[in-house]
């Protein structure tokens, strides 16, 4: 299979792993990368010029079979963007680490929105895996609180569907 791994925020732990996917992998895997820089900013907008990357990446190995992002990307909105380009191949998210438990700080609106990038994500996924049961069941468990910081239409009812 033909598979590209988006990883807007490519470095230390989180090249580590797409680099380490690539070299054991027994399919056709092609990076598409944003410099590890600016983490927030590659979150919630590195989305846009991913999908430009993505179609870059079309032109040179020709449509995936499959894509695999990491959870420093919003997922949905990049999907929005490639609906045409990418002809309906799937794709998988890999929960590296997400914002919903991590950073544990005092849980500002601009930190729950990167949470929020990180369910809508999850939602938009065909197939979601994360780095251990521990970060999931502490994700799923986190993710009620999150929702509930919101003022009404809260997605409450999709958690168990999506877990």
């Amino acid at each position: 299979m033909r598979v590209f791994v988006l990883s807007p925020y490519h470095t230390g732990s989180h090249r580590q792993w797409a680099e380490g996917y690539r070299s054991a992998s027994a399919h056709q895997v092609h990076l598409v990368t944003h410099e590890g820089a600016f983490w927030t900013w590659r979150l919630t907008g590195g989305f846009v010029t991913m999908a430009d990357e993505v179609r870059h990446a079309i032109e040179r190995h020709g449509r995936p079979d499959v894509v695999l992002a990491t959870s420093m990307l919003d997922l949905a909105g990049l999907l929005g963007l490639l609906r045409a380009d990418l002809a309906g191949a799937p794709a998988a998210l890999y929960v590296h680490e997400n914002q919903v438990t991590y950073p544990a700080l005092g849980r500002t609106k601009v930190e729950a929105f990167h949470g929020l990038v990180n369910w809508t994500s999850l939602l938009a996924a065909d197939a979601v895996a994360f780095n251990s049961q521990f970060h999931r069941d502490a994700f799923f468990d986190a993710l009620p609180g999150l929702l509930r910081s919101f003022p009404d239409r809260r997605h409450d009812h999709l958690i168990e569907q999506v877990r």
